[in-house]
């Protein structure tokens, strides 16, 4: 590079439509990328009463949008419609988390009458609940699936797992 007293001392001139055409355009694209999704019904609502009945309302709005108007349902929202409502809330996240339930690993499952996910279990001569015998299959980082467990949590009065 040589002695920095021997470079030449001028400043170089160019025209500015030149130089406008070798500057290269950039365009600022900012993409904020994160793992954790938030789903739409735990934006507003951290309980899961709340979510499923909710849910219900919405389902029963959609209905009610199909029926005529001498035809729709009016007072309060019945045990079936809670049901569907918890149903389609879960069948939904399955869909989600297992889409496939052929590749779900080291779990024995099958898809019950309510198109629901259940996991088999050893236990098969016992007279017990269903729901007991063949659980349904839920993901652990599902928001849903924290806002269940806080649920019966506290309907249980805080019960720990500890006998």
């Amino acid at each position: 590079m040589g002695d920095a007293k021997t470079w030449p001392i001028s400043e170089l001139q160019c025209e500015a439509k030149v130089l406008d055409c070798e500057r290269r355009k950039i365009k600022l694209c900012n993409l904020n990328v994160t793992d954790k999704r938030e789903t739409w019904y735990s934006v507003k609502f951290s309980d899961y009463h709340s979510i499923i009945r909710m849910i219900a309302w919405v389902l029963r709005f959609l209905s009610n949008c199909r029926k005529q108007l001498k035809n729709r349902k009016l007072k309060e929202l019945s045990t079936s419609e809670i049901e569907k409502a918890k149903n389609t809330l879960i069948g939904s996240v399955q869909k989600e988390y297992f889409p496939e339930v052929n590749n779900i690993p080291h779990v024995n499952t099958f898809i019950d009458n309510e198109g629901l996910i259940r996991v088999k279990t050893r236990i098969t001569e016992r007279k017990d609940d269903p729901n007991f015998l063949s659980p349904i299959l839920l993901t652990n980082n599902c928001i849903l699936t924290q806002r269940l467990i806080e649920y019966y949590h506290k309907k249980n009065c805080h019960a720990s797992l500890n006998p």
